[in-house]
């Protein structure tokens, strides 16, 4: 790695308090030299614990732990060497009170955070950054004695310490209150965040059934056998290692050892622990001789006789034959991966030479261990390699069942951990861990510190040449081309070479290569992209996503969307280092037309998710002047009302407008307009039809002057929808047809769709028969680009009118087809309005439950957007449906939001919630006003050609008035019903409609 760096790091500020009056006591040369000793032994105790001592500040020691390699333990590491600091200040301190008379005492303030380093190759460790300012912030808020720990530091060393809540600091700098602990003790020993080996193993079968039976090959044969179980953090190494101990603890003694990172006497720290450990349970005064047992006891460190490496290592092959000879014996050695070379020969010296031994060591170990010993992966009898790899998804979703038994979660979050966690049952457990610990907050599945920091550590050991290669990479994506790579990279970079080793190291892997020729790989998990990313400097992201943008223009210029988002990425890092010259301005230009093309087409197909986030974000990286912009806006504001974000829409066009009006751009102020005005006139906030004529014909004016298609299409559709407020159907059909084919002639996809949403209503509701009906919007369809809103609107139309001729179960089958394209694209308004269709097929099927349900959905997604027009006529639709079954009251109360929420000239609305309300008013007896409202709806419902409504309005007229006693007039209504159901081809209703009138009749 060249250049600056970022890293998370973990700062220990602490500093002499009373050095003031300290100077006052002794003579300067004297001061001088306590104070030497001070530094040499805060010097010596930091960096035994791996911290680098950055600088000495008068009474103060700063130390970084991280510089200039990072550790998945540095938290641990630094709150270890604060503790310990303050313990030998102790034994300092008794010896100048002895020779001076003074003490000296400390206080710490240790924090965690993101810092900019220089290049390590040429030793520069200087860190700068927010947190170290925090450090020194609490090391000032701490009293004598005290160190205090920033939130950050604790959530990573949470389970190794015994900490003291103080209140929230106001610290120098910060605008909100700092949490902050205080520490009580630290564990010498455990690790940041303890591991949860009690849960059920998940997935791990057949890998046990092979370790069970390597220790029954090593007990059988009463020969050493040595299994390497190989595996990325947190796959479960450690959990197997216990599954193993539990299956056979009745007959074998299971003894651990774990190698630790760091520290003095590290070398054979896993025989202490299992020396420890054998003396709890074997009499080895009894079991082994004295000569070995003596230099075991130097090895650990409890004894002195001298002896050569090779007599030590004859020693312990010695205890563990003594150990073996009582019973089986299987020793587990953790993370091998850290272990020093010295203990390796140790392990494979008793492998090779231990006799009638019924021994297995099973050794734990990240994959990168066999660039230390290959020879462990050997095909030889006495070695067993077992590779863990991560869990499927239906692995991850029974550990998920099992971590959160007694919490269980809601679908959504569940899908996030699962997805999230990549089959890694440490990063699944963290997650859940730190789920529960803020009561599932905003459901994020978000990735704990304690994860950050081990892949951060995995990325930072690397080799130059490894890391000089997954950062680059880290810039194209999790899934990366070699080729992009190497164009990356200096020249003189080994790419293929260092490829291979992050595969064996299990960092990446091979992948399927979108491109014809180039070799794809994947990083193993989205997480580990991510590390190797934040390692990046800003300014360095900046200049490798901008060459990337500029690879991909050669090598793909049909992905926009891609280049684009490189170039604005590129953008917004040297926005943010600043200041902006015209190149990085005509970078952000370039960034801006590339998202707003891929904005474009996605709005062309209706990919209402995609077209707001990439035209919101192009509009944001052009300049105000830019003339493309208000082209962008117009199909911004579209794409957010289709997205149910109608206040947005109505603001953003509003304002762009005045923008466009200012700027003397006619064109773009009258597109404008109009825009706004089919959104407030969809959503039931100008509905008079004269509002509209005025400034349809003013656009249609403008747009004839430009030549502008798109624009005349728009107009066409506005005064369309005057037509679709008054349910003048075969009207609206003729205008949208005008409406398309100059649309056509444009070749805008975005219009020919809004035309083809708009034409398929009026074939529906208006005077054309199903049979025509059907065969018009087949060729609609037929014209629709597959997936897109246009077509998503034709299925849900077809379903309708499959359903009126009789195929009630064709007729549910396209309507959900089309939901789920809705949905898909995120058009959520339409989405909410096809709940009407979904009702009437239910309906034409006999089933007002289903319809219900249909219209309670519409009805909550219209309510939680704020829609106005359409919630009007959904909210009497479901009082209908609650009608149907018995349930007068609730169908009383929504016709009087229907009544509330609809503008007089809302025509479907107002006859609606008259209709409705008169038959539950007959059924009060209240027949006068009844007649009165069915009259009202009746005379209403005439004036349009909306047949299917005219014929329900009839038919509900005819219940009015068969309750009122009025046999004659319910008859005749009937009748007229069955011959406009018959007209428009709806053959359910008019078997309905003959068997109430037969009723009658009879």
């Amino acid at each position: 790695m060249a250049g600056e760096a970022r890293k998370t790091v973990t700062i220990v500020f602490t500093d002499v308090t009373g050095s003031t009056s300290l100077g006052e006591q002794l003579d300067p040369e004297a001061l001088r030299g306590v104070m030497a000793r001070y530094f040499e032994t805060a010097q010596t105790v930091l960096e035994r614990h791996g911290g680098t001592v950055e600088k000495f500040i008068g009474d103060a020691v700063v130390a970084v732990f991280g510089i200039p390699t990072m550790h998945e333990d540095d938290a641990v590491r630094a709150v270890r060497a604060a503790a310990e600091l303050r313990d030998e200040l102790e034994t300092l301190n008794v010896e100048l009170e002895q020779e001076r008379g003074v003490r000296i005492a400390l206080r710490t303030g240790v924090n965690t955070g993101e810092v900019v380093v220089g290049d390590p190759s040429a030793q520069h460790f200087y860190a700068t950054g927010d947190a170290v300012n925090v450090a020194a912030r609490l090391e000032q808020a701490a009293g004598p004695g005290e160190i205090l720990l920033g939130d950050s530091t604790r959530q990573l060393v949470r389970d190794a310490v015994e900490l003291v809540p103080v209140d929230h600091l106001d610290l120098k700098g910060k605008t909100d209150r700092v949490p902050a602990w205080r520490l009580a003790r630290v564990d010498p020993e455990a690790a940041g965040f303890a591991r949860r080996l009690e849960s059920p193993l998940v997935g791990r079968e057949d890998e046990l059934e092979r370790l069970v039976e390597v220790y029954e090959e090593a007990r059988d044969a009463r020969m050493p056998r040595l299994c390497t179980i190989l595996a990325a953090p947190g796959v479960g190494k450690s959990r197997l290692a216990a599954e193993l101990a539990t299956h056979i603890s009745g007959e074998a003694a299971v003894l651990l050892g774990r190698c630790l990172s760091y520290g003095e006497g590290i070398t054979y720290w896993p025989l202490v622990q299992i020396v420890q450990q054998a003396e709890e349970r074997f009499p080895l005064g009894d079991i082994l001789a004295e000569r070995p047992r003596e230099l075991i006891e130097t090895l650990t460190g409890s004894g002195q006789a001298g002896g050569t490496s090779e007599e030590a290592f004859w020693a312990v092959r010695k205890l563990f034959e003594a150990l073996a000879r009582e019973r089986p014996l299987v020793i587990v050695l953790d993370d091998v991966h850290w272990a020093e070379a010295t203990f390796l020969d140790l392990v494979e010296h008793v492998l090779e030479f231990a006799e009638d031994t019924p021994l297995l060591l099973v050794a734990l170990a990240r994959p990168e261990f066999l660039d230390k010993r290959p020879l462990w992966a050997s095909n030889r009898d006495e070695l067993t390699l077992i590779r863990l790899e991560p869990l499927s998804d239906e692995q991850t979703e029974v550990l998920i069942d099992a971590l959160a038994a007694d919490a269980p979660l809601p679908e959504e979050i569940r899908d996030r951990i699962g997805a999230a966690s990549a089959g890694n049952p440490l990063f699944l457990e963290q997650m859940l861990a730190m789920l529960s610990g803020n009561g599932h907050a905003d459901g994020d599945a978000a990735v704990p510190p304690t994860i950050q920091a081990l892949l951060a550590a995995r990325i930072d050991e690397l080799a130059p040449d490894e890391r000089a290669v997954a950062e680059p990479a880290a810039v194209v994506g999790q899934e990366f081309w070699r080729e992009a790579v190497v164009e990356l990279c200096p020249p003189d970079t080994t790419v293929s070479a260092s490829l291979q080793r992050l595969v064996r190291k299990e960092l990446i892997g091979r992948a399927r290569s979108s491109l014809a020729e180039a070799d794809a790989f994947r990083f193993r998990h989205i997480l580990i992209r991510d590390a190797a990313y934040a390692g990046i400097a800003k300014g360095r992201r900046a200049e490798l996503h901008e060459r990337f943008a500029g690879w991909l223009e050669h090598t793909m210029p049909e992905y926009e969307e891609i280049v684009g988002y490189h170039l604005e990425q590129s953008f917004r890092y040297r926005e943010e280092l600043g200041p902006l010259g015209e190149s990085e301005r005509q970078l952000g230009r370039r960034a801006g037309e590339r998202l707003g093309s891929a904005g474009l087409r996605a709005s062309d197909r209706g990919d209402v998710i995609a077209a707001v986030s990439l035209l919101d974000r192009a509009v944001a990286l052009l300049p105000s002047v830019d003339p493309r912009r208000f082209d962008l806006l117009c199909s911004l504001g579209s794409a957010l009302e289709h997205g149910g974000r109608l206040d947005e829409a109505e603001v953003l066009l509003a304002e762009a407008a005045k923008e466009a009006a200012n700027a003397g751009d006619r064109r773009a102020e009258m597109r404008l307009r109009i825009e706004l005005a089919l959104v407030l006139v969809a959503h039931a906030d100008v509905t008079t039809p004269h509002e509209l004529e005025p400034l349809v014909d003013e656009a249609v004016s403008v747009f004839d002057e430009f030549g502008d298609d798109v624009g005349l299409a728009a107009a066409w559709t506005l005064s369309g929808f005057e037509s679709w407020v008054a349910l003048r159907w075969q009207e609206m059909s003729e205008k949208m047809e005008r409406a398309l084919a100059h649309a056509r002639r444009a070749g805008n996809r975005a219009a020919i769709n809004r035309c083809f949403e708009w034409l398929t209503p009026s074939y529906i509701f208006g005077p054309t028969p199903v049979a025509e009906a059907i065969a018009r919007i087949e060729e609609i369809r037929a014209e629709s680009e597959p997936g897109s809103l246009g077509e998503a609107g034709t299925l849900t139309g077809l379903g309708w009118l499959e359903a009126m001729r009789g195929d009630v179960e064709k007729g549910r089958a396209l309507h959900r087809q089309g939901i789920e394209q809705l949905i898909e694209l995120g058009a959520l308004v339409r989405r909410a309005g096809r709940s009407m269709v979904g009702a009437e097929i239910e309906l034409l099927g006999g089933d007002p439950a289903a319809a219900e349900a249909e219209l309670r959905e519409g009805f909550r997604l219209l309510d939680e957007m704020g829609e106005k027009a359409l919630l009007s006529t959904v909210a009497f639709n479901l009082g209908e449906a609650l009608y149907l079954q018995g349930r007068y009251e609730k169908a009383d109360e929504l016709t009087r939001v229907s009544e509330d929420l609809a503008p007089p000239d809302d025509i479907a609305s107002q006859v609606g919630w008259r209709a409705l309300r008169a038959k539950i008013l007959a059924r009060r007896g209240e027949l006068e006003q009844a007649k009165r409202l069915s009259t009202e709806a009746l005379r209403l419902i005439e004036q349009t050609d909306a047949l299917s409504h005219h014929a329900d309005v009839l038919v509900s007229r005819a219940e009015v008035l068969r309750l009122a006693g009025h046999t004659e007039e319910a008859k005749g209504a009937l009748e007229e019903g069955i011959r406009l159901y018959e007209t428009k081809g709806i053959l359910p209703a008019v078997e309905r409609t003959r068997a109430l009138l037969s009723e009658l009749t009879g």
